[in-house]
């Protein structure tokens, strides 16, 4: 969860001052906006197969970029998914249930 009034980026059990406005981190969250749709597709159809190249080599790229600069990383009492104040502003995946077909019993 990234809150750009406190220039400020929370993981499960961290939190750390950013500039929201690094070309990194926007890039990043750009591309995660992109992938997570298609992530979502492919482990639903359970195909990773369909998932694009071009997102997988744009991933690969920004990975061998300068890591997002962080600093005053502290550790949280609660983890993000637990926090109120987090609340809808962070996502989720619901693992659909497995559907077993005839032929595999």
């Amino acid at each position: 969860v990234i809150n750009p009034q406190k220039g400020e980026i929370r993981f499960d059990r961290w939190k750390a001052a950013v500039q929201t406005n690094d070309p990194v981190l926007i890039g990043v969250m750009e591309l995660r906006r992109e992938i997570l749709p298609m992530f979502k597709e492919c482990i639903e159809g359970r195909d990773l197969s369909i998932f694009p190249r071009d997102l997988t080599h744009r991933m690969a790229r920004l990975c061998m970029k300068a890591p997002i600069l962080l600093n005053n990383i502290e550790p949280c009492p609660t983890a993000a998914g637990y926090d109120r104040s987090l609340r809808g502003q962070f996502s989720t995946f619901e693992w659909p249930a497995d559907v077993k077909e005839e032929h595999e019993e």
